[in-house]
């Protein structure tokens, strides 16, 4: 019984720990699209702003994406002991 209770502790570790990488991931590359620079994703003339937008959605629906199927992925595999 302490032996499932453990392995339940450490796969939500996992988890956790998955969700806290794709954040980041996805924390950095917003970031680094905020950043003022010149070039033409980021020109005004030609919806600046709407494209940065789409960027960081795509981003985010990706990350989301990326977790789901890395939590599918790990509950695939049963954890607790035979």
């Amino acid at each position: 019984m302490l032996d499932d209770k453990q392995n339940k502790l450490l796969q939500m570790g996992v988890m956790l720990t998955t969700a806290t990488l794709l954040l980041t991931a996805f924390i950095i590359s917003v970031g680094f699209l905020s950043i003022n620079v010149r070039i033409a994703l980021f020109n005004d003339i030609i919806n600046g702003e709407k494209n940065w937008l789409w960027t960081a959605g795509g981003g985010s629906i990706g990350c989301i994406v990326l977790y789901l199927f890395a939590y599918s992925w790990y509950s695939e595999f049963n954890f607790a002991t035979p």
